[in-house]
């Protein structure tokens, strides 16, 4: 994955960050066969930060940025977020499935031997992270996903979240402020993205 968004990175350089953040969403996030890791484990975060990364040099965001802004202000969910309702979804519908085999293999993983298959590991992880009983894993979707984020977040966060966003527009040209210099704006885009 680190190969796939650098390679979009360096040979989209000169393209608007809009442009690449499409490019990136495009070709950097099919994540194919994720529904099957663990969530819980290590590496998970690993490709969470090259993501955040990678967003972040989209925008050309200071490194220091906090990451809890970074996919917001592309219009993202959180990808951990993402990855859960993915596998939520993937774990619905294996749950009612007509394959025998297979419905008898996913209720045993996850409510037999729930924390000894990635599987079950999941549905704990994702009913967690979403506060809801495994029994209702089904109710975890993206739409729900987004209501939570935006619940979450304060109107002193969304305020900040949109002068980032204003400001990132005028320092790639999409908007003009005639006040300040683009020195200023990066200095202000800077100081919001750190604090």
């Amino acid at each position: 994955m680190c190969r796939k968004i650098n390679s979009v990175l360096c040979y989209f350089c000169e393209r608007d960050a809009l442009v690449k953040l499409k490019l990136l969403r495009l070709y950097c996030s099919d994540f194919y066969g994720s529904v099957r890791w663990d969530l819980s484990h290590s590496y998970v975060e690993d490709v969470c930060i090259a993501w955040r990364r990678g967003l972040r040099h989209a925008w050309g965001l200071s490194p220091r940025t906090h990451f809890a802004l970074i996919a917001p202000l592309c219009g993202l969910l959180q990808l951990k977020v993402e990855l859960a309702c993915r596998c939520a979804g993937f774990i619905a519908k294996c749950l009612p499935s007509v394959n025998h085999t297979l419905r008898f293999i996913a209720t045993q993983r996850v409510y037999s031997q729930r924390m000894r298959s990635p599987i079950g590991r999941n549905a704990q992880y994702c009913a967690d992270l979403f506060d809801v009983s495994i029994c209702n894993i089904a109710a975890i979707t993206k739409w729900m996903a987004w209501i939570r984020a935006e619940a979450q977040l304060s109107n002193t966060d969304y305020d900040m979240l949109r002068v980032i966003s204003e400001l990132l527009c005028v320092q790639h040209h999409h908007m003009n402020l005639d006040t300040f210099s683009m020195a200023d704006v990066a200095d202000m885009i800077e100081t919001l993205c750190i604090t």
